[in-house]
């Protein structure tokens, strides 16, 4: 005689939660405040411009640096402080100091007309993400997101500046660590998940 297994009630779907499941959330509220962020910045330059692709901002260095500084970046993403807002003038060349040596980049001399914004957005109480978005002046609409190869942890300034040159708004980020090397992710699994998928 075969006995029946006692019945299991079905899991509710709260049980079928992951532990990190808020964790996975709050990823989610950042990653959708930084896409706010980036659209808001083509928003704003539509609203400034009344139509796509133009030149960012109005020809006149005035109105274009006065534009930039006006925009107001934390307003989009409320985890992050603002490291860098400026205006760049074609032709200046920007210092880098706390850059880790390993990345090689220590300045970068800009092509053209940019508004530079610098964010640190804050993904745990241990660990962060470097974030730079430049704007051209002459914007034709595009944006081009910039990317690291291996566990590489270095803001490719260059290539930004080379999409910048192109009439692409550019961004990148340090992918939650600085320099070429994971020494970082010893003992901190937030730095990992930045790593990983939240940069």
């Amino acid at each position: 005689m075969t006995q029946k297994a006692p019945h299991q009630p079905q899991a509710s779907p709260r049980d079928l939660e992951a532990p990190g499941r808020p964790i996975e959330i709050s990823w989610w509220l950042m990653m959708a405040q930084l896409l706010m962020f980036v659209l808001s910045l083509c928003f704003f330059a539509h609203s400034v411009l009344g139509s796509i692709p133009q030149p960012f901002f109005p020809p006149h260095p005035a109105n274009f640096s006065t534009a930039c500084l006006e925009f107001e970046p934390l307003k989009y993403v409320s985890n992050a402080t603002l490291n860098v807002h400026e205006f760049v003038a074609a032709g200046t060349t920007l210092q880098f100091p706390g850059t880790d040596p390993s990345c090689g980049t220590t300045n970068q001399t800009v092509s053209v007309d940019i508004c530079r914004i610098a964010l640190n957005v804050s993904t745990s109480d241990r660990s962060g993400i470097i974030f730079e978005s430049w704007m051209p002046r002459s914007w034709t609409g595009r944006l081009l997101a910039t990317g690291n190869g291996g566990i590489d942890g270095c803001i490719k300034y260059d290539d930004i500046n080379y999409g910048n040159r192109n009439g692409f708004s550019a961004v990148g980020s340090n992918n939650g660590h600085n320099g070429t090397g994971g020494s970082t992710f010893l003992h901190n699994p937030e730095v990992l998940k930045d790593y990983i998928y939240r940069s």
